[in-house]
């Protein structure tokens, strides 16, 4: 295992200007509060400005249950407003961990943000998962539906929403 202290994922944006000669690399941390990964926004801005983005995160006021709380996880969501440079976040508590945060657009015409942000939850004490399904600029009111799992479910990461439009598109149905 890396040491942690010195591996944390901050939330930071690098900016190339292949315009200047030899290019040039401009790196801004815009988040420190805590170490983060995972991060996601409404895939119709991908390459482009954005406002809204969204990360799992662990956040340092609570470490966790050491039973627990081992090598690299997260507890806590959080919504990052690019423009005001707000932060919302969502604790799951000291004996769970936060998988990867998907965002859900509510239609093809909402505007950005509108929309949820759905992750995978562990619960270590009772073996089992959740999905919470989050109104995506309102983390801090907690889910607006929880979904039980009666199962313990492994670590997946990488996901993207894929809406049903877009699969008849690409298969040409």
């Amino acid at each position: 295992m890396p040491d942690l202290r010195r591996a944390g994922q901050y939330l930071t944006r690098w900016t190339c200007d292949l315009g200047q000669a030899g290019g040039a690399l401009e790196e801004r941390r815009l988040w420190d509060r805590m170490p983060v990964d995972f991060p996601d926004v409404d895939q119709r801005f991908q390459t482009l400005p954005y406002r809204h983005g969204f990360v799992a995160g662990r956040d340092p006021e609570h470490p966790g249950d050491p039973r627990y709380a081992t090598g690299i996880w997260f507890n806590t969501l959080a919504h990052v407003d690019h423009q005001t440079g707000e932060v919302d976040t969502y604790y799951v508590g000291d004996d769970a961990a936060v998988q990867e945060p998907v965002y859900v657009r509510k239609s093809d015409q909402s505007p950005e943000g509108d929309g949820y942000l759905l992750t995978v939850v562990n619960r270590f004490p009772e073996a089992r998962g959740e999905m919470l399904v989050f109104d995506a600029l309102r983390l801090s009111e907690g889910p607006v539906a929880t979904v039980r799992v009666p199962l313990f479910l492994r670590p997946v990461t990488h996901s993207n929403w894929v809406s049903e439009s877009q699969l008849r598109r690409a298969s040409g149905s």
